[in-house]
């Protein structure tokens, strides 16, 4: 195969494989249980790629594929539910979290580090700019309803 050519049926690199960067060395790319921990994390409960790759360096390199992997895995631990193409003529892919009330078990099973404690605290913050308002319109649509941060 050519260089440059991806292999067939692959669409990036796999999680926690190394990839060159622009000046050649090698960049470990995020852990999925990295990527889980990030999405726990993050400010509101809802969660994008894009909302990830913005507020952390160590996510900034984060594939569609990864995300989809790693929200997967969460909701098949219970711990929310991905929701996807739900703007119309746009590829939309979110992990929305469940309430912290719901998780306090769940948390301490996943072994990531994340305390049941700040994960309320993190849930509890409005959905950030990175979410659009027409995102958040359409799941209000689909019955999910968010504090959103600002004038919106």
């Amino acid at each position: 195969m050519a260089m440059g050519q991806s292999t067939p049926g692959r669409r990036g690199p796999k999680i926690g494989e190394e990839t060159p960067g622009e000046d050649d060395s090698k960049r470990a790319l995020p852990t999925i249980q990295a990527i889980m921990a990030g999405m726990l994390l993050a400010a509101g409960p809802v969660v994008s790629r894009r909302m990830l790759s913005v507020n952390s360096k160590a996510l900034v390199y984060l594939t569609s594929q990864q995300f989809e992997d790693a929200a997967m895995t969460l909701q098949e631990a219970n711990m929310g539910t991905v929701v996807r193409d739900f703007v119309p003529r746009r590829r939309s892919y979110v992990f929305i979290k469940k309430p912290p009330f719901e998780v306090a078990n769940i948390l301490d099973d996943l072994g990531l580090l994340v305390s049941h404690e700040k994960y309320e605290t993190r849930y509890n913050l409005p959905v950030p700019p990175a979410i659009s308002g027409n995102m958040l319109e359409k799941l209000q649509e689909r019955g999910f309803v968010f504090l959103r941060s600002g004038n919106n």
